[in-house]
């Protein structure tokens, strides 16, 4: 299976999950099946908030799931 993004949206989604070296940061990748499933294209690069984050630690993160889902219902 291959993942396609828009370069300029990709880079800056990588570029904000590793803006900090300190802490563990997550984000969320919608995207639909294309090609008989063979190909997933990115609809949204969503980074969690700072609010998303239970637990973040250099060496343990755990997300929010009320977060997660209020993320994924906005995007659909």
């Amino acid at each position: 299976m291959k993942l396609r993004a828009m370069e300029l949206k990709w880079q800056a989604f990588i570029d904000g999950l590793r803006s900090r070296s300190d802490v563990e940061t997550a984000g969320v990748i919608l995207a639909e099946r294309l090609r008989g499933g063979k190909v997933l294209l990115v609809r949204d690069l969503i980074e969690i908030p700072e609010e998303g984050y239970m637990i973040r630690r250099g060496d343990q993160i755990r997300l929010d799931p009320v977060m997660l889902n209020r993320i994924t219902v906005v995007f659909r």
